[in-house]
């Protein structure tokens, strides 16, 4: 089929609706709102400038997606890249490659897709164009979800909690409907199989993946269902002989047997496996003997790995530790620290699992920078 012949009869004897070319500047208007009317555009569907720049869209937010969930793992490789401009050097960079891989394998797909839906012979350009420009319709609110974190959030760590799944979820559903709009105007289908093939079939592999994405995080603790730290709207603790913050959706275990709310206690996400807990006592302490025994205490549980020492939590000095610990097949983030003035002193232990690192991050930096011993 060539470029021009964009309007003819289907095999099953059903006539693609014209469609009015959209106005110029209005096009990508058209995309979203109205999408048989932009791919009923003969001029903007021979042009093939917009092509290679559509696809880099997509490759980008290809490698955002990647660049985020590596982050919500806690890849430490990522840690000197916790800023906004090498989140985007590395997105723009790695979003060459993947536009390439678009192209070329998701260009071939789309094609034989239309083949087996009864197009004869589909250009491989106009299919390409096709299917990256709906592919426009999950990518641009992806990037511009991208640039809103980088002006709400200090740093990609800090945007890491933002839970923007369900909004973009919608471009996203909407993006299959808009393919199958562009393939029935562009490409003589039969109306069935074109339905099967562009419609069926994509949105229940959504929905699939979907469900599975709910399953393995209800099967890990509801790690994944654990909403952002509400650190906007932080609870100030204020009691006798310390002060802190933490986030609005996070609790205290008040029903904890040893809990006592100014020498023993806990904060924790509602779902996620975490906690960091606090002992506080009315004397100083030798903190770095404390620390090295702690160390060792929960090095037998844990089996603690790449262990590194520091020497600061918030604003108090004293000793501790971070570190990768192990219990059977499941990875945790373990940081304890114990800091003392001339009065008072604490020891603070932090448990995470590793997968819920990345997002629930903005709720203990919250937690340890609010920290204050009071005199």
């Amino acid at each position: 089929m060539d470029d021009d012949d964009l309007e003819s009869v289907t095999p099953d004897g059903e006539v693609p609706p014209a469609a009015a070319a959209p106005q110029r500047g209005f096009w990508l208007a058209d995309l979203f709102w109205n999408p048989t009317r932009f791919f009923g555009a003969r001029d903007l569907m021979r042009a093939t400038h917009g092509t290679a720049l559509a696809a880099f869209a997509v490759g980008v937010t290809l490698a955002m997606n990647r660049f985020e969930r590596a982050q919500e793992r806690g890849d430490s490789a990522l840690a000197q890249l916790d800023t906004w401009p090498g989140y985007w050097v590395m997105s723009l960079l790695g979003g060459v490659m993947s536009a390439a891989l678009y192209l070329w394998f998701g260009g071939w797909w789309y094609r034989l897709r239309l083949r087996w839906s009864g197009a004869r012979n589909p250009d491989p350009g106009l299919a390409r164009r096709v299917y990256v420009y709906a592919s426009l319709v999950f990518a641009l609110p992806e990037l511009f979800a991208g640039a809103c974190k980088t002006a709400l959030y200090s740093s990609p760590a800090a945007a890491a909690g933002s839970d923007w799944s369900m909004l973009l979820s919608v471009f996203l559903i909407w993006s299959v409907v808009t393919s199958y709009k562009g393939a029935r105007q562009s490409f003589d289908l039969a109306l069935w199989p074109g339905r099967v093939w562009f419609l069926v079939l994509p949105l229940l592999t959504y929905g699939l993946a979907f469900a599975l994405a709910l399953f393995m995080a209800t099967a890990t603790g509801g790690a994944s269902l654990e909403s952002a730290p509400d650190t906007e709207h932080g609870i100030t603790l204020e009691r006798p002989g310390f002060r802190l913050t933490y986030p609005a959706n996070w609790r205290i275990d008040t029903q904890d047997e040893d809990y006592d709310p100014d020498a023993d206690f806990g904060i924790a996400p509602v779902y996620a496996d975490a906690l960091i807990r606090f002992s506080l006592y009315d004397e100083p302490l030798n903190v770095a003997q404390r620390a090295d025994a702690w160390l060792a205490d929960v090095g037998g549980v844990f089996g603690l790995t790449q262990v590194r020492e520091t020497v600061r939590w918030g604003g108090v000095r004293g000793k501790g530790y971070r570190a990768r610990g192990r219990i059977e097949d499941d990875d945790f983030v373990v940081v304890l620290f114990c800091g003392s003035s001339e009065r008072r002193s604490f020891e603070v232990l932090r448990i995470t699992v590793q997968e819920a690192e990345g997002k629930l991050a903005p709720g203990f930096r919250q937690i340890r920078e609010s920290f204050q011993l009071k005199p």
